[in-house]
């Protein structure tokens, strides 16, 4: 890492801290702090706009707005770019604030190159960065259910009303969003510390990833089905198979929720798979176990005609 990047860098950082210290809205210090992390994780994807930024802005301020917008912009762009449905929720591999104010308090001379080594050692960058070897890879736009444990599903997932159908500890975020942002047994004056504090984090952030992939997998099948590349490949993969993928769902519609109502009891499934658009039963088809009829012994479910409309007998 050469003395001209760390020198530009550093003055973006602390310029972005001063900024983010005297703010007065709660809202732009949260933003500040995020847009500094960012730069923080992943300085080369700016560079050349940060730099161009400090040459042309006439003030301080000005500069300080562009950044942040460059920051943003660059972040809804690049989740945008790896969305492969519209329900889905694209997770940074590695939450952006980790280290939180601790990390970007730090000279960038002490930190560039602690993040520098941890991104050889785990083989990917970090921050907004997308595709194979990225931070937001197309495996990881989930299902809500398996982002984090909370009822802001949408679309088919929301209709399914699957709600929290994943335990939390087996989403992306069993810590909650913020959970890596404050860092437990860390000495931030000794190098060797912090790289060994942020070497942790990175590691339980990617096995609780992978954790998440393997919770919306059922899903990822069922969609898979209907195009196999999908979930995979760069940004302009996800877009080719978005593209493919967009008309399928409107005319397989029950072939997806059919994930949602799988993952509960047998009963929701067999329901599923026996009603027509129509919502009507289909008696004739239906298995014996749960046809309902009071005459029949292998039936788990009677259907009553008192009060009580179903009972359950095993």
């Amino acid at each position: 890492m050469d003395k001209e990047t760390i020198a530009l860098v550093e003055d973006v950082r602390k310029s972005l801290v001063k900024y983010g210290q005297n703010a007065t809205s709660s809202s732009v210090k949260k933003k500040t702090r995020k847009v500094t992390s960012q730069i923080i994780w992943d300085a080369g994807s700016y560079l050349d706009e940060l730099d161009n930024i400090k040459s042309t802005s006439k003030t301080d301020e000005e500069a300080i707005e562009r950044i942040r917008s460059l920051v943003r912009t660059s972040e809804e762009d690049a989740l945008k770019s790896m969305q492969l449905l519209p329900d889905d929720t694209v997770h940074h591999g590695v939450q952006t604030r980790t280290g939180g104010d601790a990390l970007t308090d730090l000279p960038y001379s002490r930190s560039g190159p602690i993040i520098q080594g941890l991104s050889e050692k785990h083989q990917r960058t970090f921050s907004n960065t997308t595709g194979p070897g990225g931070n937001l890879t197309a495996e990881l736009s989930l299902s809500n259910a398996a982002h984090k444990f909370d009822n802001r599903a949408k679309g088919l997932e929301k209709e399914s009303g699957i709600g929290k159908a994943i335990p939390k500890a087996d989403t992306a975020h069993p810590k909650g969003t913020a959970g890596h942002s404050r860092l437990k047994g860390v000495d931030w004056g000794d190098d060797a510390s912090v790289r060994e504090g942020l070497d942790r984090s990175i590691t339980q952030q990617l096995a609780d990833a992978d954790r998440a992939v393997q919770s919306d997998a059922p899903r990822k099948d069922a969609i898979k089905k209907l195009v196999p590349e999908a979930y995979s490949g760069t940004a302009a993969d996800v877009a080719k198979t978005r593209e493919i993928i967009t008309p399928k769902l409107l005319t397989n519609k029950l072939d997806i929720l059919n994930y949602w109502y799988a993952d509960q009891d047998s009963l929701n499934t067999v329901m599923h798979n026996h009603i027509n658009v129509l919502k009507d039963i289909i008696y004739d088809t239906f298995p014996e176990e749960f046809n309902g009829i009071s005459t029949n012994e292998k039936s788990v479910i009677v259907h009553m005609k008192g009060p009580e409309k179903m009972m359950i007998l095993k």
